[in-house]
């Protein structure tokens, strides 16, 4: 009985305990009640997911050691790893603020003498000890996922309702200024750094805060503000990991920013800390960037015994591009271009380094104007690196220019070289042609060998295949060749590997090229198709240099005086034209042998000179060049007719814009004198010319507004006068195209189809390249097709209306009987604005910190789209037509209503039926009287 009666009484208490531990119940037991069981239970899970998720980030984050190092090992392509895990941890923290929040004050108020310790206790709003902790590590779960909007309205909630707890706050502010700039928000988190460092925040906060403004300086480039905060970040911190990473990090910043010893110091500095072995490998590379000149012996030394190893041959390309830099350091160029292209052949994973090679070489060949040499360097350059890297604007822009000058130099490299060949004695050129042979037949040999090695294996293959077809079992994965995630199989370094060693294995090491199983492919005149044949001296310059003084200087070759002087008869040796690259026609059947070939190669070569000259001078932007280009034109070719009115008159703007009025006035004469009937000379004879050229582009735009206006309203007579007046005084006008067209659109209305032909046609021919020419084309097809343009005025209807608005009416007022009203239905919610006036990351950012703050618990879902062609910002996740009602009404921006905090701010109302008929096209004012109609 007794027995009996004391378990009666243990449950009772038990009861009575577990009873007063209700969140609705502020008491001593309430709060460590439900702060043990946060902390030790739903925070300890969430934290280990939220730990278990940055490690598989900073696992999944490949770091590029040949540009600066994020401060943190983390990014938005990572965070899609651990985006499970988060989502754990934050349900976790959803979890403790349901079950766990106490946010009801206690029964006994303070009295009036109370301690300011107890006033404040009474007036804090939530009486959970950990739960601002919990709110913390949900921020963070937010950030790391990159949905920084949410991690923002998370630690704003937390500075607004724990303020009572200054160094949660603080970590919360910093955490919020992590949010604002990874949204490029730079100003509002820039305030924030500045406040707290203001106002003081807690020391154990030092590291986190210096990282945190060192990574928002760096994101901004301010390179030298962040070195003080990164030293102090290295300071504070204990972790071994980011010593190292912040160490390397600084060495980095002292090299951006003009400190080489500083830097070489710091680099030599991180191999001492043992990091991981890529990272004391990537210091030692990186050291040589910055190598005491004359000091480089002992560290070459260095660099090549690690290539002899074995282990580095995945590093292969950091290595030669570390001693390319060593011996451009000491100045042997030679052996530096040697290593570089070592370090571009022996890269195994097209990686930073590779690319770094390419650009250093680019760099090199085109300052020193080798830009044949250097295309290629930047045509791969390009598709290696990324959009972030700070080089990517000028790699592409040089690319660019040179796809547009590559063509040009090829031809007068090709053509000069072929005229070279054709003017060999009979018995050198035979023996060129024959060694040519031998090599042709011998890459012949070795093709059939490799196909047919192919061949065998293929048939080994099917005959594998054929063993095991019935056998239905599961494709077997090498170790270490399957992948973990859902990447490409392509992003996988095993099966990369492998990959390569089973081509290799099958057809050696070969470049990577179209036709790559041919190993010599027939191009006999090459850059390098001359090499081992004879002393470089006994060449043409564009046979051996592709600057564009030697390649258009052409010595020992006929200018095009001499062309015209030779004998009337040029004969070659008879020989039966092929394609085949062992017959000696193939060789042949492309030289220059008579008059008339030697006549049109010169004539190719003098085009793709006066070409190459005018990119130097509008694509390059480099006068001097193209001055160089266009005077070796005119000692090569002193007869043309064609191409030196206008190389003169080039040649002239030139002079005058670089303050040689002397040699410019020599350029006018000489243009005058012999050209006296061009257009150019024409333009120049005019002793106001280059007043009327500043007036030119003063004037043009304004004159073509007009023009085009008069167009649409009918003046005809206007349009032609200012037509007339474009060529006239403007006739190097870019816009002269434009003034064309409209001249033709003109004839089509008066009628006059062949003169509309007329100037379709000069567009076409004189301006191919501009937006006109291929509109220009087309019309000249379809009037080859027997099509003709009809005159027009355009037509209108009895009410003033044209034909097209009627149109448009009756299509817009069909639409409006499609809409229904159904308010049952589910509702969103668009917020219409102009993203001229409201910026739309701060009005998103809003919203969100609106719904969290109000709807704990309740997800809307947002986004921003287009309604026909108006920005919305779409709220979603309304049941009806009652619960967007109710959201409306209570909604606000931190107490300021919505449209007086964004003037011009329009709240729509959408069924979702309703929105699915607004897709393409957006008539509000149509749909504006249907709301107004339905919704009360």
């Amino acid at each position: 009985m007794k027995a009996q009666f004391s378990h009666i009484l243990l449950l009772s208490l038990l009861l009575v305990a577990v009873s007063s531990c209700s969140t609705q119940k502020n008491t001593w037991m309430a709060r460590n009640y439900h702060a043990l069981t946060t902390h030790y239970n739903i925070k300890f899970n969430g934290r280990e997911s939220y730990e278990a998720g940055l490690k598989q980030m900073e696992l999944g984050h490949k770091e590029d050691y040949s540009s600066l190092l994020p401060v943190f090992p983390y990014n938005e392509q990572s965070a899609s790893r651990a985006t499970g895990n988060m989502n754990r941890c934050i349900e976790k923290c959803e979890k403790a603020i349901k079950t766990h929040s106490i946010r009801v004050k206690p029964e006994k108020q303070p009295e009036r003498n109370a301690s300011e310790k107890e006033k404040l206790f009474y007036s804090q709003e939530e009486f959970n000890p950990v739960m601002g902790r919990v709110f913390l590590l949900m921020a963070k779960a937010q950030f790391y996922k990159a949905d920084y909007l949410s991690a923002g309205s998370t630690c704003s909630y937390i500075i607004r309702h724990f303020s009572t707890d200054k160094p949660l706050c603080d970590e919360a502010k910093i955490w919020l200024a992590r949010s604002y700039y990874e949204q490029e928000w730079y100003y509002d988190a820039e305030n924030i750094f500045y406040a707290l460092n203001d106002q003081g925040f807690d020391p154990a906060l030092n590291a986190l805060y210096a990282t945190s403004y060192a990574d928002f300086l760096l994101r901004q480039e301010r390179i030298a503000q962040a070195l003080p905060y990164l030293e102090i970040a290295l300071k504070n911190t204990r972790k071994k990991q980011e010593k190292q990473r912040y160490l390397f990090l600084l060495a980095q910043m002292h090299q951006e920013t003009g400190s080489p010893a500083k830097a070489y110091e710091l680099f030599k500095a991180v191999p001492r800390k043992n990091p991981p072995y890529e990272m004391a490998l990537n210091a030692r590379i990186r050291q040589t960037e910055v190598y005491p000149q004359g000091n480089s012996r002992s560290a070459l030394k260095k660099l090549k015994r690690l290539s002899r190893n074995p282990n580095n041959q995945n590093y292969l390309d950091a290595i030669y591009y570390a001693m390319g830099n060593l011996y451009f350091s000491e100045n042997d160029t030679l052996k530096a271009i040697d290593s570089y292209n070592l370090a571009i052949a022996q890269s195994t994973s097209n990686g930073p380094y590779k690319a770094q090679a390419l650009m250093t070489l680019g760099d090199y060949y085109y300052r020193n104007e080798l830009f044949l040499e250097a295309a290629p360097c930047y045509q791969q350059a390009k598709g290696l690196i990324g959009k972030e890297h700070k080089e990517t604007e000028l790699v592409e822009e040089r690319a660019r220019v040179l796809d547009l000058l590559q063509p040009h130099l090829e031809t007068i490299h090709l053509q000069d070289s072929l005229q070279w060949v054709a003017d060999l004695p009979d018995e050198e050129r035979d023996k060129l042609i024959e060694e040519r042979i031998t090599q042709a037949k011998k890459a012949a040999r070795q093709e059939a060998r490799l196909r047919g090695q192919e061949d065998a294996l293929s048939a080994n293959r099917e005959l594998t295949q054929a063993n095991v077809r019935e056998e239905e079992t599961a494709p077997t994965v090498l170790p270490g060749m399957q992948n973990t995630d859902d990447s490409w199989y392509f992003y996988n370094p095993a099966t990369l590997e492998t990959g390569r060693r089973e081509f290799q294995r099958n057809w050696g090491r070969r470049r990577l090229e179209d036709n790559w199983r041919i190993s010599n492919k027939g191009d006999f005149f090459s850059q390098n198709a001359f090499a081992g044949i004879a002393d470089e001296t006994t060449l043409p310059g564009a046979a051996t240099d592709s600057l564009p003084g030697d390649a258009l200087r052409g010595e020992g070759l006929l200018s095009d005086t001499e062309v015209g002087s030779t004998e009337d008869e040029r004969t070659g040796p008879e020989f039966e034209a092929s394609d085949d690259p062992t017959q000696e026609g193939y060789y042949l059947k492309d030289l220059p042998f008579t008059r008339e070939q030697l006549q049109a190669s010169m004539e190719l070569i003098a085009e793709a000179s006066f070409m190459s000259g005018m990119i130097f001078r509008e694509q390059m932007g480099n006068n001097d060049l193209a001055l160089r280009t266009f005077q070796d034109f005119e000692k090569r070719f002193p007869e043309d007719t064609t191409y030196l009115p206008e190389i003169y008159y080039i040649s002239y703007l030139m002079q005058m814009q670089s303050g040689h009025e002397q040699e410019a006035d020599s350029l006018r004469s000489s243009l005058l004198s012999r050209f006296p009937q061009t257009q150019q000379a024409g333009l120049l004879e005019n002793p106001h010319f280059l007043d009327k050229l500043k007036e030119m582009y003063r004037m043009q735009d304004s004159l073509y507004a007009s023009t085009y206006q008069h167009y649409l309203n009918d003046a005809s007579d206007s349009v032609k006068l200012n037509c007339a007046y474009v060529e006239t005084n403007y006739p190097k006008s870019e816009l002269r195209p434009h003034f064309w067209f409209l001249s033709a659109l003109e004839a089509v209305k008066a009628g006059d189809a062949e003169e509309f032909l007329r100037l379709i046609r000069l567009i076409a021919s004189e301006y191919p390249n501009t937006p006109l020419g291929p509109v220009s084309q087309q019309m000249i097809g379809y009037w080859e097709e027997g099509r003709r343009p009809v005159s027009f005025k355009g037509f209108f209807l009895d009410s003033g209306m044209t034909i097209e608005d009627s149109l448009a009416m009756a299509r817009l007022d069909s639409l409006a009987t499609k809409f229904s009203y159904r308010p049952e239905e589910p509702h969103i919610l668009a917020l219409g604005y102009s993203p001229d006036s409201i910026n739309e990351n701060r009005l998103l950012f809003d919203v969100a910190l609106y719904n969290f703050t109000n709807f704990l618990i309740r997800d809307y879902e947002l986004s921003l789209e287009k309604i026909g062609t108006q920005d919305v910002l779409m709220v979603r996740s309304f049941e009806n037509q009652e619960d967007i009602y109710r959201y409306i009404s209570t909604l606000s921006f931190q107490g300021e209503d919505p449209q007086e905090k964004y003037p011009g701010l329009k709240i729509l109302i959408f069924s979702e039926s309703n929105l699915e008929l607004l897709k393409e096209e957006f008539p509000e004012e149509v749909y504006r009287h249907f709301v107004e109609t339905h919704y009360p």
